[in-house]
């Protein structure tokens, strides 16, 4: 059986206006990107109808692969991959393949893999019931232009879009709670407004840039919504676990380092003690003085005693006890 031949697409020509979305990825506009691999860093974007076949669209940021397929290609290729899955309408299996490549799927096995020649392999496989469904899609490479065009119409712009939406949203928020807290200063007994405390607009709040880890997910549904959003967070949560793990291995480096110096200076410091003592008790004028206070001890085990010397005056001397020979 003979591989499909798939055509490399330029988006410029015959597009006279760069800001006009080329006609046959109109159909793909408003479907969501998703992360299919999460060991990988693409982004996907897929659909497929009845009257243009389907597009594919697979980005790293720095590169975007593109392939199409109109309905002859799909039905070529239906009876490559899935030849046991019959539809009582061709409709309906255009219809299938859509919802398996236009949005994630955990029960999917997605894999894709840089080829060459610039290529991009995007393959899918999942049990249908009891029916086997697969596909495989080369996509090839699209000029730089072409690529900043695709992420300025699919990227850039909607979430330009978004921002001035939530800017719009806040703004009404902001005004519709100033006015409540105004009806509420003047219908509010007096012991309550005492401890009323007036809602304060932090400007920086909107402006500062958030990192994801003081994103909650309580706040943020939406995170929820596909597990690829959630192996996203979690390996930017685990990264930043890592790199605090590597500060914190840092500094007990240079703690043990401080440390161990420390204990050295001390060392150095007992060492260097007992040598100047050593010196000390070496020279000729520690041992003249320590020779001198030995003779002085000397003389006074020689000298008597109070007791002694009274005896010694009254009668001469010191009695001897009488040694008993047995």
């Amino acid at each position: 059986m003979k591989a499909i031949d798939r055509h490399r697409v330029s988006l410029s020509p015959p597009h006279k206006d760069a800001d006009t979305i080329p006609h046959y990825l109109e159909h793909i506009v408003n479907q969501p990107w998703y992360t299919a691999c999460p060991n990988t860093p693409y982004l996907i974007k897929a659909g497929a109808n009845s009257e243009s076949g389907y597009q594919i669209l697979v980005t790293d940021l720095e590169s975007t692969w593109y392939c199409s397929g109109d309905l002859e290609i799909i039905r070529n290729e239906k009876k490559m991959y899935n030849p046991t899955i019959k539809t009582d309408e061709f409709d309906h299996f255009v219809s299938l393949l859509h919802a398996q490549i236009a949005t994630y799927d955990p029960n999917t096995v997605y894999t894709i893999k840089e080829g060459k020649n610039e290529t991009v392999s995007f393959s899918l496989k999942k049990n249908l019931e009891i029916y086997p469904f697969e596909w495989h899609f080369t996509l090839s490479k699209l000029p730089h232009e072409d690529h900043l065009q695709l992420l300025r119409h699919f990227l850039v712009s909607p979430l330009i879009s978004t921002i001035n939406s939530l800017q719009n949203k806040y703004s009404v928020l902001l005004k519709r709670h100033q006015q409540l807290e105004s009806l509420y200063k003047e219908r509010a007994p007096h012991s309550d407004l005492l401890k009323f405390t007036p809602f304060l607009d932090d400007p920086p709040l909107w402006t500062k840039s958030i990192s994801i880890d003081e994103l909650k997910l309580d706040l943020f549904p939406q995170l929820k919504v596909e597990p690829s959003m959630q192996h996203i967070y979690g390996m930017v949560s685990q990264a930043k676990f890592e790199l605090k793990y590597e500060e914190y291995v840092r500094e007990q480096r240079r703690v043990r380092a401080k440390r161990q110096a420390r204990e050295v200076e001390r060392e150095i410091g007992r060492e260097s003690k007992k040598m100047n003592k050593l010196k000390l008790d070496e020279s000729p004028a520690v041992k003249k003085g320590a020779a001198e206070k030995k003779r002085l001890l000397e003389d006074e085990d020689e000298l008597p005693t109070q007791e002694q010397a009274k005896v010694q005056k009254q009668g001469g001397g010191v009695k001897k006890k009488p040694i008993k020979f047995l």
